[in-house]
């Protein structure tokens, strides 16, 4: 089977939908598919075989923190090449440059396309933002919801919000991402206690990490309010963005740039807790991995509602300093060391890439015809 994979980034560039596009990816050539992956070409570098990287304008991001490229003319061809050089195609989030272009083609060509659906609304702090991504999703979003053979939803509250919007001719599946259980899995006391001392960061005391890109829809600035609210813990953040955590001054902080996985693991198994006060996104990657890892999760109530189930073992709080300094100073049980084993064992049985992948994979096979 030929699967043309299309998104709107690809690395080196880091978001949780480059990341989810890559794993699958992987495990599609494992199991002997041809694949081409195609997306902007920002930042610009020279891509390996199986990458197709479309020229593209990315001041939407470095001006405004908004992730959406503005492709290249050249992409209409480029995309109709791939298109029909494909037996099905893959895209991500529908209202990318990438996905619109490619819909397109596909229908011309009868040849099928899965969606995969990330996110809802971005609660962005432009005002400007809001009615200009409601109107999209509500024109063409709509348009390519209705016009790919089967969309995916990776968030059972983006599903929903969806779902109240659209009629599907085929009923949309939820499927949640998944974690490389090969890669992230628990770590021990001792596990812990050699991490920290990897890492240099101190035996006592708590350690609170945060990963993802420093902008408002992550919740920085809330994580900036509690670090100056526990000046005795420790708080890790790793990731980039318009935001720098530097300018706080602050010194219980310490900022790292995206780690590669195998170090990333080191952060989650020295970490008392993953924070993560997010909203207008599905379910993040970092959750998924910090929990295999038996790190307790902080999150809004929002990023649960697109998992929503066992919400024993999640620490779930509104987005907001107040709410979360309230939170951590009950003391909740899932902070105790005792608990990461029972984090650990639910979310491995929960999500795996390769568990995840199968299904992706028969999925596509029944699109082509060929299940």
């Amino acid at each position: 089977m030929r699967i043309l994979t299309v998104t709107h980034y690809q690395p080196p560039h880091r978001g949780g939908i480059e990341t989810v596009a890559g794993a699958l990816i992987q495990r599609y050539r494992r199991a002997g598919h041809d694949t081409v992956w195609l997306s902007s070409d920002v930042p610009p570098v020279i891509p390996p075989p199986g990458y197709v990287r479309i020229p593209a304008w990315n001041i939407l991001e470095t001006s405004l923190g908004v992730p959406y490229p503005l492709w290249h003319p050249a992409a209409v061809r480029t995309v109709r090449q791939w298109v029909e050089w494909s037996d099905i195609v893959h895209c991500h989030d529908c209202l990318y440059a990438g996905t619109i272009l490619a819909v397109q083609q596909a229908r011309r060509r009868h040849i099928p396309v899965l969606l995969t659906q990330h996110v809802g609304l971005v609660p962005y702090r432009n005002p400007l933002l809001h009615p200009i991504q409601t109107t999209a999703y509500a024109t063409i979003g709509r348009s390519v919801h209705r016009r790919v053979s089967q969309v995916v939803f990776i968030s059972r509250s983006v599903h929903e919000w969806f779902r109240q919007r659209i009629a599907y001719e085929r009923p949309p599946l939820f499927i949640a991402n998944g974690v490389d259980t090969s890669l992230f899995h628990f770590g021990d006391i001792e596990a812990r206690r050699a991490a920290r001392q990897r890492l240099n960061l101190p035996f006592d005391g708590r350690i609170v990490l945060f990963v993802g890109r420093f902008v408002d829809k992550k919740g920085t600035p809330i994580v900036e309010q509690l670090a100056r609210r526990y000046p005795n813990d420790c708080f890790v953040l790793i990731g980039e963005g318009p935001l720098d955590p530097r300018s706080w001054r602050l010194p219980n902080l310490r900022v790292e740039p995206f780690q590669q996985q195998p170090l990333l693991r080191e952060y989650y198994w020295a970490a008392d807790l993953l924070l993560l006060p997010s909203t207008g996104e599905g379910f993040p990657l970092v959750v998924m991995e910090a929990m295999v890892c038996g790190t307790p999760a902080v999150i809004s109530a929002e990023t649960f509602a697109a998992w929503n189930d066992r919400a024993d073992l999640f620490l779930v709080s509104e987005p907001t300093a107040k709410a979360i300094t309230q939170l951590l100073d009950e003391s909740p049980a899932l902070l105790g060391v005792d608990m990461r084993t029972t984090i650990a064992d639910y979310a491995r049985a929960q999500w795996d890439w390769d568990h995840v992948a199968e299904r992706y994979l028969r999925l596509l096979n029944e699109l082509c015809g060929k299940a």
